[in-house]
């Protein structure tokens, strides 16, 4: 699903830590995270659940669960937390219900640009594992470069920097450029244009 949304609106993913010790979940990068535990009250009351029954199993049995024991008792504390089922909704309401709560919560302007926030943020990383993924090629290519291999080799053959490398990474960094010009508002622009300032300055201190 995650890989899906990314593909079709283009965000990305990073990782982030909920629990302590254990395997990190991805999250759509540039969203706050106090915007990603708004709705998790159910996650808080499971939390709460599960903190009760690990003291209790340290109590009988003096150590901490391993990580089948943490699942089980993550089951458990999921399951005592339940709510009760309530009729379901249409999801047009459902939707509309939680935008006005959203923009209650945090502002118009957060939710609106939301978006493409996490467009800039997913092209900016594209970038960087571009940029990364052709270091990578460049230093493998200097460790395995064939002996008596001329100047054009260390100049675009093995070094990475191919026209199809170099034209994947000026695109990438096209888009980022468009996206954060995109969400800069055009009076901001034509005011920063005026004073010799770029625009991705301008679209930097916006965000």
């Amino acid at each position: 699903m995650t890989t899906e949304v990314c593909e079709t609106l283009g965000p990305a993913t990073v990782p982030r830590e909920v629990t302590p010790g254990l395997r990190p979940v991805m999250e759509i990068a540039a969203v706050p995270e106090n915007l990603i535990n708004w709705p998790a009250s159910r996650r808080q009351r499971i939390e709460d659940a599960l903190e009760v029954l690990t003291d209790q199993y340290v109590k009988n049995h003096d150590h901490l669960p391993g990580e089948r024991g943490r699942h089980q008792l993550g089951w458990w504390a999921a399951q005592e937390t339940r709510p009760a089922k309530k009729k379901p909704k249409p999801l047009a309401q459902l939707l509309a219900w939680w935008r006005a709560s959203a923009i209650l919560r945090f502002g118009q302007q957060l939710i609106d640009g939301l978006l493409d926030r996490c467009r800039s943020a997913g092209a900016a990383i594209r970038v960087t594992q571009a940029i990364e993924a052709t270091q990578r090629r460049t230093q493998h290519s200097s460790r395995t470069r064939p002996a008596g291999a001329g100047a054009r080799w260390g100049a675009g053959e093995g070094s990475g920097f191919s026209r199809c490398g170099t034209g994947g990474l000026l695109r990438a960094a096209t888009e980022a450029e468009r996206l954060e010009t995109a969400s800069v508002p055009a009076q901001s622009l034509r005011k920063s244009a005026g004073q010799g300032h770029g625009v991705r300055g301008t679209a930097t201190e916006a965000t």
